[in-house]
């Protein structure tokens, strides 16, 4: 009779298992979804602003070029007010503002824009561009804040939704045209590694122990009755 060594029935029992979680892990894998709120520290008294060379949050490196925009604490009665920390363009910049994900590829889906003061309610035209890893832009799109303001007169958030050719790239860019504005809350998303392929390399190691089992000898082959 054939007989399986007991290490070898443990593979087979791990084996069953790892595919089965692996299956429930396909069913519900989908994407990961990404908030840059502009609130990491360190925090500073409501009303003020400071400039910034580079920020990063949640893995999305954000490149301002050279010293051309603000990060802004809500509290001031001139500015927007949403109760948190967010950026504007300085005046007089013309420096491309840089979203990546660190050589990832990503998709945008949203982001929050209000004008830049209540000094001007004047609607205001923003362009975002998407980029791949080089070349020309893959799309663009222009967003128009209007003059909404708050129940105190100050520019209020409103939010926008890109379109969905805004995936699959490396760099999302307000361009140098852009005008005075101030911007939170941007939401991205980034394919999470695949179940698929970790249900290959899951098989593939289970399958080559299996095998090493078989070669080693420690599940014999058949053995036949002999008749004397």
């Amino acid at each position: 009779m054939r007989t399986k060594h007991p290490l070898c029935q443990d593979i087979a029992r791990i084996a069953g298992s790892f595919l089965l979680l692996l299956s429930a892990v396909a069913t519900v894998s989908g994407q990961g979804t990404i908030h840059v709120t502009f609130d990491n520290p360190p925090p500073r008294p409501p009303g003020t602003a400071a400039g910034f060379i580079y920020y990063s949050e949640s893995g999305v490196g954000i490149s301002p070029g050279e010293g051309g925009f603000t990060r802004r604490w809500s509290g001031d009665p001139l500015f927007p007010d949403n109760g948190t920390a967010y950026l504007q363009r300085r005046s007089g910049s013309s420096e491309v503002l840089s979203f990546d994900r660190n050589g990832r590829i990503f998709a945008a889906v949203s982001v929050d824009l209000a004008l830049y003061s209540a000094s001007s309610l004047e609607p205001v035209t923003v362009q975002f561009a998407a980029f791949g890893y080089s070349g020309p832009p893959l799309a663009t799109t222009d967003f128009t804040i209007t003059g909404a303001v708050d129940s105190q007169g100050r520019p209020a958030f409103q939010t926008f939704y890109f379109p969905s050719q805004f995936r699959d790239m490396y760099y999302l860019r307000l361009t140098p045209a852009t005008p005075l504005w101030s911007l939170d809350n941007l939401v991205i998303y980034v394919p999470e590694p695949s179940a698929l392929a970790l249900l290959v390399v899951g098989s593939g190691l289970l399958w080559a122990a299996r095998r090493r089992c078989i070669h080693t000898g420690l599940e014999p082959h058949e053995k036949h009755d002999t008749i004397h």
